[in-house]
């Protein structure tokens, strides 16, 4: 997978995503169950459901082929994202475009105080997105591709939890299709207001 460490010394097959998102260990697609580590990236497939899960696993049964539609690196199962990451779409099947809208919304949790969060989209564009202390907000990134697409994330690193570095909150992306993502501009919804308790 896109940036996934070794974990072991033992010999393991390094899967490998095809620009339709389908799975490949050399030049075999897999079609076969899915067990994916999620403790520190979220995935979404098509092409298979889940069908059970473990703290940090998911086991995915195959209806049809399966394929990767989203890739989050570096956001943890328990919705904290560490300084930096990526986050990949692939295209649905039959169809070789992506043209729509990315939203991810960002929390900073008390007693964690404002930041940012900067994405770099693929055509070298800067998003600085300020997320406000005890607060949250949506970021709308336009995406407009031929095949998978992509955009970098990077945020300040602010404490420890499970002792793992993490910046802020991050929900799963949702990739919203749509005809203005070629000639839209990145956006970000008014930031959700501090509770009164936590404003004084």
């Amino acid at each position: 997978m896109p940036g996934a460490p070794e974990i072991d010394p033992f010999r393991a097959d390094r899967v490998q995503v095809a620009d339709d998102g389908s799975l490949l260990v050399g030049e075999r697609v897999l079609t076969g169950a899915l067990l994916v580590d999620n403790h520190a990236v979220t995935t979404l497939f098509s092409g298979a459901v889940k069908v059970a899960s473990a703290p940090g696993y998911s086991l995915y049964r195959p209806v049809g082929q399966p394929r990767l539609s989203l890739y989050f690196l570096a956001r943890y199962d328990n919705g904290w994202m560490g300084d930096k990451g990526t986050i990949n779409l692939w295209p649905r099947p039959g169809t070789d475009r992506l043209e729509g809208t990315l939203l991810i919304e960002l929390e900073s949790p008390p007693p964690l105080g404002a930041t940012t969060v900067r994405f770099r989209l693929p055509d070298g564009r800067v998003v600085n997105a300020a997320v406000p202390a005890h607060g949250s907000t949506t970021v709308r990134l336009p995406v407009c591709s031929r095949g998978p697409w992509a955009t970098g994330v990077r945020s300040k690193l602010r404490g420890f939890v499970r002792d793992s570095p993490v910046s802020v909150k991050a929900g799963v992306p949702r990739f919203v299709p749509g005809h203005s993502g070629c000639s839209a501009v990145p956006e970000q919804e008014p930031a959700a207001p501090a509770p009164a308790d936590q404003t004084a």
